[in-house]
């Protein structure tokens, strides 16, 4: 018997331990901005309670009724991370864990009340966002309930969201406060008990979650058939440049036993309208309006400006939105994109006009674009081309270059796109030439040291790295004529690139140029050849480099159309690193098929041409079907030489 009696006793006191308090409900109107609660105090203020709802927060918004109480814990900041209901200093909100769901909740009696309207702040207090490690999104948002007991019904319009600023500190600061209103369903109106409360949900992200707190809340109701205003809103803070509006932001407003339109009326620099409408300080809406109003921040100087947005109507009363915003001066912005272009052009003709691109904001004065070097401008490529050219202030678009040279030599002037003390910088490297009509190409990589060869003329066909520069190790050989500007640099595995010629499709293709190995691999392989006007992955011939793997010397090697193999045709190791050496490739176009191709190393320029020092074995490889390419190679890692 005394067994039974103590088993009875210990299920008791279990109940009593997680039983929910139902809060005492709260006469209309009704107001709370905590002052009174110090912020060592354990002691809810009357009509309040906290309460867990589950054990397990989700994504969505817990409906169910509470579980248990929670008792206020005192003096807590946002470096406090108990998951419990938190005095917050003049506040009062509560921290979710990964086993606590709560919330804070209100008891109200709407008795003899229609149109019950709630208004609060809303806020972060702790906020552990780091980026990292703690990502938590959560969202926070009203419910209400008829009576004490059964589920509760979420609100809609009024969510608030943490944002992604840390605060951990021992600080009770407001974090992203927003002020909310919302009037409560037709079934809250008239009832001996109505409760509301804060429920929240998990929106994102992972890691310790933020708290939230409410304050400064007003709970009105009208009695009978008083006119009323209704609002829903949950604006957040504006920002704006100076003198340029912000983007607008919404809330519904509604009316009930009104007898005259609703006026709106926004303290400066803040605007309304209805949508669609025009902006201004005031707007009218119809006394049965229930729809959206548009507000914007429109501020004239920097600084932080405070306003409201009022709404009247005779015999309601008033309903004020608080508002703020945030306005900063404008900084003249002039971007060029790309600041590099590269021409070439026979001297006394124009060359195929290239472009960049020009992003503009906050300019006050016009764009201007000139160049002192040899360069007409205009808007659109087939546009009448000037120098200067003279472009809006706001505009935001293209800009088309012609390169017209009346000299054979290299231009470098910028081309400096100006407005007002607002100023960025084209770069320009172009080169005026004279044609030799038996000249296909001349190419002595006269351009800036370290610059890209794929930004200078040149195409590039394969690889994604090792980008092929210009180097500034100029080579120079006896009697050879091309000995002015730089040199390619080729170092190891990478990009290929190529430049095209007029495609010829009969007799015979001469290359020359000057070579500089530093470093050859005992597999060779290549890193010269032509290709065809479509060039694909029909190279021919192409040109090797192997070194001798017993000492210090390396051989070039040639073949029509086959990787290093049984079928290149060779010299022997007698060339040395660091020497230049100047190579001669000719491609014999053969009627009929089965094109010829050849190499000189160090070839004699006089009289008739002497034979060639290799001749490629693998005559019967494809034929290219014209030659209309020269490319430059950087095959595998343990195969590729080093050169310029």
């Amino acid at each position: 018997m005394n067994k039974i009696l103590i088993t009875l006793v210990l299920l008791l006191s279990m109940t009593l331990a997680f039983a929910q308090t139902n809060p005492t409900a709260q006469a209309l109107p009704y107001s709370q901005d905590f002052s009174g609660v110090a912020h060592s105090s354990t002691t809810y203020p009357a009509g309040w309670q906290g309460w867990t709802i589950s054990t397990a927060p989700g994504s969505s918004f817990n409906t169910n009724a509470p579980t248990a109480d929670r008792a206020l814990i005192a003096s807590s900041t946002a470096a406090t991370t108990s998951g419990n209901v938190h005095n917050y200093n003049g506040k009062i909100g509560y921290l979710n864990t990964s086993s606590l769901d709560l919330t804070l909740v209100l008891a109200l009696n709407t008795t003899g009340k229609n149109n019950v309207q709630v208004t609060y702040d809303i806020m972060t207090i702790r906020n552990p966002y780091d980026g990292s490690s703690n990502t938590r999104i959560n969202e926070v948002t009203l419910q209400y309930r008829i009576g004490t007991t059964g589920a509760f019904t979420t609100l809609t319009g009024v969510e608030y969201q943490n944002n992604t600023t840390t605060q951990t500190t021992a600080i009770t600061t407001p974090q992203n406060l927003q002020n909310k209103s919302i009037t409560l369903p037709e079934a809250c109106n008239n009832q001996a008990v109505v409760q509301i409360r804060w429920a929240s949900r998990q929106v994102s992200g992972a890691g310790s979650r933020p708290s939230f707190a409410v304050d400064n809340l007003s709970v009105t109701g009208s009695s009978g058939t008083t006119p009323t205003i209704s609002v829903i809103q949950s604006l957040s803070a504006f920002s704006a440049w100076t003198g340029y509006p912000s983007a607008a932001q919404t809330y519904t407003l509604s009316g009930s036993n009104l007898t005259a339109p609703i006026n709106i009326t926004a303290t400066a620099p803040f605007q309304v309208r209805v949508p669609a409408g025009t902006w201004d300080l005031t707007a009218q809406v119809a006394l049965d309006y229930n729809g959206l109003i548009e507000v914007r921040y429109n501020p004239s100087s920097a600084g932080n400006h405070n306003g409201t947005v009022t709404h009247a109507s005779t015999g309601a009363a008033d309903v004020v939105i608080n508002v703020s915003g945030t306005a900063t001066d404008p900084v003249p912005a002039l971007q060029v994109n790309p600041n590099f272009l590269y021409f070439r052009a026979e001297v006394g003709q124009s060359s195929a006009p290239k472009s960049f691109t020009i992003t503009s904001e906050f300019l006050t004065t016009g764009i201007s674009v000139a160049s002192t070097g040899p360069y007409t401008f205009a808007s659109t490529e087939g546009g009448t081309y000037s120098n200067p050219l003279a472009l809006a202030q706001d505009y935001n678009d293209s800009v088309w270059v012609k390169f017209s040279p009346p000299a054979n030599q290299i231009y470098a002037q910028d081309i400096t796109v100006t407005s007002g003390a607002v100023q960025q910088i084209v770069t320009t490297y172009s080169s005026g030439e004279v044609v030799n009509p038996n000249l296909l190409l001349e190419e002595n990589f006269n351009y800036p040291v370290g610059y890209l060869l794929n930004t200078l003329g040149w195409n590039s066909h394969s690889g994604t790295s090792n980008f092929i520069p210009v180097s500034n190790q100029n080579l120079t050989y006896p009697d050879y004529p091309s000995t002015s500007g730089n040199a390619a640099a080729l170092a190891g595995a990478g990009e290929d690139i190529n430049r095209t010629f007029a495609a010829q499709t009969s007799g015979a293709v001469y290359a020359s140029f000057l070579v500089k190995v530093s470093d050859a691999k005992t597999t060779g392989d290549y890193f010269f050849h032509f290709g065809g006007t479509t060039l694909g992955s029909t190279f021919r011939p192409k040109v090797f480099v192997n070194k001798n793997s017993s000492n210090d010397t390396f051989r070039f090697g040639i073949t029509k159309a086959a990787n290093y193999s049984v079928d290149i045709a060779t010299t022997d190791y007698i060339y040395e690193y660091g020497q230049t050496y100047l190579l001669l490739v000719k491609y014999e176009i053969v009627d009929g098929g089965n094109d010829q191709v050849y190499l000189w190393v160090n070839p004699v320029f006089s009289g008739a041409e002497p034979p060639p020092t290799l001749t490629g074995l693998d005559a019967t490889g494809t034929d290219l079907t014209d030659v209309a390419t020269v490319a430059l190679r950087q095959g595998g890692t343990t195969t590729t030489p080093s050169l310029i």
